[in-house]
């Protein structure tokens, strides 16, 4: 909050909000003001924080790394780093990727918050070396065991963007489980543009529970068909698949470059047309 005296001669630039006043003494009102939106708050934070001392920065991010209330500060933060081009910026970078690969290798319920964030703010600085060198760190680590459990996780379809940046990254065969979140259709848009790029080495993948319509399915079949894509496992449980979308499925399975050994599909909106389509292709 802010009062008066803070913000004059800027008080109608568009960025504050003015308050109802505030009673300081009987008779007596003082106005006040406010960000008309939190993001531009969190914006000046991570200003603040790109600044700090390399001592004081790393205090920062580990003192808060696990209060989703700092995480749009932190995602700022990557993105002002990942900006500029010159050492402490870099080192800064590393800092902040170290830290956040070690919190998300330690098993707690924050590991799966963790995780998104470190992706967001690889994908938000932009910087292809660091992204590497996460990507390898975290398979050599015993604890990864090639598996990223981001089930339950709040993730949004834009969220995906940079899941779907950093598997491509991924050097080993690897597991994706992003079930119980709202991916969506155009969260899966997203993924299949990795799956389909052939530096992806995802085999499994799970969308259980994952708002994925026909229309999403069919852009999925469309990559299942894709030599690039490598994935052998596939879980699409209870989301809204009618007999339209297994139509979609089994044009994949009948592809020969489609590898999926593995498809689960119950809890969806499939009737005995659907199951009549998918006998004829494993007769196949």
């Amino acid at each position: 909050m802010f009062e008066s005296a803070e913000v004059k001669g800027i008080e109608g630039c568009g960025l504050f909000n003015r308050m109802p006043n505030r009673q300081i003494a009987p008779f007596k009102l003082e106005p006040q003001f406010c960000f008309i939106h939190l993001i531009l708050q969190e914006l000046l934070a991570a200003r603040k924080v790109a600044k700090m001392k390399p001592s004081d920065f790393s205090d920062f991010i580990t003192s808060n790394v696990s209060d989703p209330k700092w995480h749009l500060v932190i995602q700022f933060v990557a993105g002002l780093l990942g900006g500029q081009e010159h050492k402490s910026s870099n080192s800064y970078m590393s800092l902040l990727c170290d830290i956040l690969t070690e919190e998300m290798l330690v098993k707690t319920n924050k590991a799966q918050q963790n995780a998104l964030l470190l992706m967001k703010c690889l994908h938000e600085c932009n910087n292809e070396t660091l992204l590497k060198k996460a990507a390898s760190e975290l398979q050599k680590n015993s604890n990864f065991s090639n598996s990223l459990d981001l089930s339950l996780g709040q993730v949004t379809p834009a969220d995906c963007t940079a899941i779907a940046h950093f598997i491509t990254h991924l050097q080993e065969p690897s597991e994706l489980d992003l079930s119980y979140n709202n991916v969506a259709d155009k969260g899966l848009a997203y993924l299949c543009g990795a799956l389909n790029d052939g530096n992806c080495k995802l085999a499994k993948l799970d969308l259980s529970q994952t708002k994925i319509t026909d229309q999403g399915v069919e852009h999925l079949s469309g990559v299942l068909k894709d030599g690039n894509c490598n994935l052998t496992k596939l879980h699409l449980h209870a989301n809204n698949i009618t007999d339209q979308g297994v139509v979609h499925l089994c044009g994949a399975l009948k592809d020969v470059n489609c590898k999926l050994t593995k498809l689960g599909l119950d809890d969806n909106t499939i009737t005995d047309q659907g199951v009549a389509h998918l006998c004829s292709v494993l007769k196949d």
